[in-house]
C-alpha cells in the first residue's frame, strides 16, 4: 500500500468518523468534564493549557481533513458532470422536444391521418396537458397524453399507468351506479390459476373494488 493510498483511507475514515453524531457528543462529553474538573485544579493555567491544546491540534488536524476531502470533490465533480451534466444546464427545452415528439409519435401509432400537423395543432393549442408551455404540472401533461395514447391503443396499459398514476380523473361510466367506486384491481387470469393456483387461493376472496394490490398504497 502507498503512503498516497494510506493517506487517502486514512483521511476518509476520519471524515466519516467526524461526521457521525457520536463525534459530536464525545466532542462535547469532553468540554463537560474539562469544565467540571476545573474546581479540582483550582481553574490552574496546567488546566487551561490542556484544552487550549487540544482544541489547537484537532482544528490544525481537521485543517488538513477538510482540504483532503475538498480535493477529492473537485476531481470528482468533472466526472460526475461529465455523466450527468452540470447542474446549471438548463433541459426545459430538451423536455419539451421529449414531450412533443412523444405526442406526434403517438399520432402516428394510433393511426391519425397527417399525424404530425395534427399534433402539432394539439401541441400548440394552450390548453393544459396538451400544449407543454401552457401545462403548468409537466408530469401530470406527460401522464395525461400517454394515458391518452394507450387508450386509443392499449386498454390494458391505459389502466394500468392510470393505477400508476391515480391521473387523470376519469368520470365514472353513465352506466354505472351511483356512487360506484372505481375498480382498484383485476382479477386473476386463468393462466394464473392453472399454473398458480395456491397461491392465487393464498390470497383469500378477491374484491375489485376494494382489495388493493400490495403495491397500491393511495
Amino acid at each position: 500500500m502507498t503512503a498516497k493510498s494510506l493517506f487517502t483511507r486514512l483521511t476518509e475514515w476520519a471524515a466519516h468518523a467526524a461526521g457521525k453524531p457520536v463525534a459530536s457528543l464525545l466532542a462535547f462529553v469532553a468540554i463537560i468534564v474539562w469544565a467540571a474538573t476545573g474546581p479540582i485544579f483550582r481553574y490552574s493555567d496546567t488546566w487551561q493549557l490542556v484544552i487550549n491544546t487540544g482544541t489547537t491540534v484537532v482544528t490544525f488536524l481537521m485543517v488538513f481533513l477538510i482540504q483532503s476531502s475538498q480535493n477529492r470533490d473537485t476531481a470528482a465533480l468533472p466526472k460526475y458532470r461529465a455523466l450527468f451534466g452540470d447542474e446549471r444546464t438548463d433541459y426545459s427545452e430538451a423536455l419539451k422536444a421529449y414531450y412533443e415528439t412523444g405526442v406526434r409519435e403517438s399520432f402516428r401509432l394510433d393511426g391519425v391521418a397527417n399525424p404530425v400537423t395534427q399534433a402539432n395543432v394539439v401541441l400548440t393549442s394552450g390548453i393544459a396537458e396538451s400544449d407543454w408551455t401552457a401545462s403548468p404540472d409537466k408530469l401530470k401533461a406527460i401522464w395525461f397524453q400517454k394515458w391518452l395514447s394507450l387508450a386509443n391503443f392499449n386498454g390494458a396499459e391505459a389502466w394500468a399507468e392510470y393505477r400508476r398514476t391515480n391521473y387523470p380523473n376519469i368520470p365514472a361510466s353513465a352506466g354505472a351506479p351511483v356512487g360506484q367506486k372505481p375498480p382498484v384491481r383485476l382479477f386473476y387470469p386463468l393462466s394464473e390459476l392453472g399454473s398458480n393456483q395456491a397461491n392465487v387461493n393464498a390470497q383469500g376472496t378477491i374484491d375489485v373494488f376494494n382489495t388493493r394490490l400490495f403495491w397500491d398504497v393511495d
